[in-house]
């Protein structure tokens, strides 16, 4: 019973250390690809826009509906 109970414990400890390392290799992977995708975009979007430089794309929205009313004064009644 007891080298059954020292044979867990020592496939615990090792399972603990292996998945450890294997989430600190897949956290510092993940961590290295952000920060390339990061540095990535801005130096795209430096290329593109100059800074200071403004661009507005399409045409504005039109309402629709025609005739939105018209203008009331209001007069307080007593």
């Amino acid at each position: 019973m007891l080298k059954l109970l020292l044979v867990l414990l020592c496939i615990y400890l090792l399972i603990r250390m292996f998945t450890r390392n294997m989430v600190a290799t897949s956290f510092s992977e993940m961590q290295r690809k952000m920060q390339e995708e990061m540095k990535r975009r801005a130096q795209q979007g430096r290329a593109h826009n100059p800074e200071g430089h403004v661009s507005v794309n399409g045409q504005p929205k039109q309402k629709s509906g025609g005739n939105s009313g018209e203008y009331v004064d209001y007069e307080e009644i007593k």
